[in-house]
């Protein structure tokens, strides 16, 4: 998974996130060992758009973790966290990571799921009601 030209990630940043995971690898592992990632990249800096990758189109290096996950009735493979394969997902230029945090014997279900809400400007009184309720 070698990113295109496009989403490489400048330096000093670069080498910064690259860092970050070195150091933090084993106890994400450790949380979070087999999920399904989805790398992202962020090829313009942390300021600028974001892209994000999704299932692999090619085969990974040997002793890069990887799962497959049902879609629709179609198997798709998806990185699997683990320390190496996250070190060398940022090596390939990922800023971050994303998952559907998946239950722990059904990967392809979802345990929780978050709702974000985005209220329009100026908010609906509904929508501030409801907040102020929380």
């Amino acid at each position: 998974m070698s990113a295109p030209e496009t989403l490489h990630l400048p330096d000093p940043l670069r080498s910064e996130t690259i860092a970050h995971y070195e150091r933090f690898a084993d106890r994400l592992d450790e949380a979070f060992h087999g999920i399904p990632l989805i790398p992202v990249y962020m090829p313009e800096g942390l300021d600028g758009a974001v892209t994000r990758g999704g299932a692999l189109h090619h085969e990974t290096p040997n002793g890069i973790a990887s799962v497959e996950i049902a879609h629709d009735g179609e198997a798709r493979s998806y990185l699997a966290l683990d320390q190496k394969t996250l070190v060398w997902a940022a090596h390939a230029y990922a800023v971050g990571f994303e998952s559907w945090s998946p239950r722990q014997n059904e990967l392809a279900e979802p345990a929780y799921a978050r709702i974000l809400i985005i209220p329009r400007e100026p908010p609906s009184p509904r929508l501030h009601d409801a907040t102020d309720h929380m």
